[in-house]
């Protein structure tokens, strides 16, 4: 049988290992706290990057759009112009055919006239 003291000293023996296991497990403890803590840090800001980068995206997909109208509405307006210089050159070229027609009726009556001249003399 064991003696009172060594009963003593083995119950501080316990003591003391459990006062350092304790002691070991609150370090520990402490540790994943602050790596907790760290982790959630780093979720936050991957968070807010992630928000920064899906804003940046809108915005340049928003800014793509409005220089796509841009480029498609200096498009038509090139279009309307070039529509607007043919139809000009058409009227233009119209007015030429009728000139041109004139000038034909002319010729011919003035030869039809050159010939009941050149009859009478």
């Amino acid at each position: 049988m064991q003696t009172h003291t060594e009963e003593e000293e083995e119950l501080r023996g316990f003591r003391e290992l459990h006062q350092a296991e304790r002691e070991q497990l609150q370090e520990v403890i402490a540790t994943l706290k602050n790596d907790i803590e760290t982790i959630k840090r780093q979720k936050r800001r991957i968070e807010e990057e992630r928000d920064t980068f899906i804003e940046m995206r809108e915005k340049a997909k928003a800014k793509k759009r409005k220089l796509k109208e841009i480029l498609n509405s200096d498009k038509l307006v090139r279009i309307r112009e070039l529509e607007e210089a043919k139809r000009e050159v058409q009227e233009r070229l119209k007015k030429k055919e009728t000139e041109l027609y004139k000038y034909k009726f002319k010729i011919k009556d003035l030869q039809k006239t050159k010939q009941v001249l050149t009859h009478r003399t």
